[in-house]
């Protein structure tokens, strides 16, 4: 991917997005907090219009196949992301619970078809799954999405998929002492481990048992013993390649949501990652400040990443909203939700000064949609589901 991080308009522009007031000792808790409430509820009320309009058009799988399939979870995050913000939603607003609830199920029955298909499960039914066939990463978001279905207060249609997919992760997870379960044949990264287990926990919640919380337990201990960089303290993020370990540094667009989902497994472990984290990827100049993608932050961009300008990784930026919300972290929510207010206004100016882009791209290469807040549909996926984040843990549906 190309990189254009000393192009000096292209930082210029980037600087203005990003000055949105920076983080001060003094500034007032309260203000803050009620500063962060307003910002969040106008994002949540822009995303929503969109998401509506597109799923009531009938035609959102071909917008977000277009405009998604050119990353590598692009048949899966545009469908179970958006899912749970809607089932946050139906828990955040009692009165639009139905509304918020339709959408989710629209959204969950294309990603149950996407990942049969990927999975080239015979008749396309998921039931059938004797094993979890090492798609950790498929089969622990679908199973979240459906454990947030059921504690948003969504009916019985799902549960005895959620129930099936809960046995095969957990049958994947026992025997492995707390290491990683596959993120797909031959690959791991150790992030995918973290929703299936969340799926699990939520899927216990739900239904009065305790199968997660030795998993947890275990997992934890082995990242704290062979998962973690012995510098920052911080998980690793890929830990096999092939048939080759590996173990690749922590980044970005891994821990800003690993930790918000860890905050409702073991909130104490939690919290000292995300200190850990604030300490070695929070980045904040003068004019600049967000989560970085890799310690110190290096420019190195990818798909995964998105972006980088002066260290700042656009999607550990934009996934650290969960994280800040996870973590009461108002100072900050409010600091990162600037920055998406200011995206609308500042993306077109910096493809039209920045030599390296045209209109049709925003830096890097990726295809610019003027009718997402971030630019990148892909990116509004994502910021639907980070800044409508929410702990499940206290809510249990009797359905």
């Amino acid at each position: 991917m190309r990189r254009h991080t000393h192009n000096p308009a292209y930082i210029l522009a980037f600087c203005i997005i990003l000055t949105s007031g920076i983080l001060r000792a003094d500034d007032n808790a309260e203000l803050i907090a009620a500063s962060s409430r307003a910002m969040r509820a106008g994002v949540i009320r822009q995303l929503i219009a969109r998401f509506d309009a597109l799923l009531a058009t009938g035609n959102y799988h071909q917008v977000a196949h277009k405009q998604c399939r050119i990353f590598p979870e692009g048949k899966l995050f545009p469908y179970n992301l958006p899912a749970m913000a809607y089932c946050s939603l139906a828990a955040d607003e009692p009165d639009r619970k139905q509304h918020h609830l339709k959408h989710a199920a629209m959204l969950i029955d294309l990603a149950i078809t996407n990942t049969a298909a990927e999975l080239q499960v015979p008749r396309g039914d998921l039931m059938s799954l004797r094993d979890y066939r090492r798609q950790g990463t498929w089969l622990g978001q679908l199973n979240l999405t459906l454990s947030v279905w059921r504690c948003a207060g969504g009916d019985g249609r799902y549960t005895k998929l959620n129930d099936h997919l809960t046995s095969l992760l957990i049958t994947a997870m026992t025997p492995l002492g707390g290491a990683p379960i596959e993120s797909y044949p031959q690959y791991s990264w150790s992030f995918d481990t973290v929703p299936a287990l969340l799926s699990v926990k939520l899927h216990d919640q739900q239904t009065g048992q305790h199968r997660a919380d030795a998993l947890v337990r275990d997992h934890i201990a082995w990242l704290k013993t062979h998962g973690s960089d012995p510098v920052t303290s911080l998980p690793l993020s890929q830990i096999r390649n092939g048939q080759r370990a590996v173990r690749h540094p922590p980044r970005g667009c891994d821990l800003s949501w690993r930790i918000a989902m860890l905050a409702q497994l073991d909130a104490d472990y939690a919290r000292r990652l995300y200190d850990a984290y604030v300490k070695h990827f929070w980045i904040q100049r003068e004019l600049i400040a967000g989560f970085a993608e890799w310690p110190g932050g290096r420019a190195d961009m990818d798909v995964d990443s998105g972006p980088i300008l002066m260290g700042v990784g656009a999607s550990a930026t934009a996934s650290g909203i969960s994280t800040a919300i996870a973590m009461h972290d108002n100072a900050r929510l409010m600091r990162l939700l600037g920055v998406v207010r200011n995206l609308p206004m500042m993306l077109p100016m910096v493809m039209e000064i920045d030599p390296a882009t045209h209109r049709a791209t925003l830096p890097g290469g990726l295809p610019y949609d003027a009718e997402s807040i971030t630019g990148l549909f892909y990116g509004d996926v994502t910021l639907f589901a980070m800044v409508t984040w929410r702990d499940w843990m206290p809510l249990k549906n009797d359905e």
